[in-house]
């Protein structure tokens, strides 16, 4: 499994990612592929199911702040709120 830390447009496989404010957009899934966020402790906290035509936005904008884990298909990222 590919694990990046930090996001600024990473791309791991096809896989695109890349935060701004607090928004995390993933480009490169294919349609019905699942993106999930987690708390450092493992908690499932958002999910969404990109459609594979466009970017897939998820908002963490109401999520405190701190380390999240972001996996997307194989790709697997952390990235921080502050």
């Amino acid at each position: 499994e590919n694990v990046t830390e930090g996001i600024d447009n990473v791309t791991i496989d096809g896989i695109s990612i890349s935060q701004k404010n607090n928004i995390i957009v993933i480009n490169g899934l294919g349609k019905s592929k699942t993106v999930a966020v987690y708390s450092i402790d493992g908690k499932l906290l958002l999910t969404d199911t990109a459609t594979g035509v466009d970017a897939t936005c998820l908002s963490i904008e109401n999520l405190p702040n701190g380390v999240y884990v972001i996996k997307a298909d194989y790709a697997t990222f952390k990235t921080l709120k502050q």
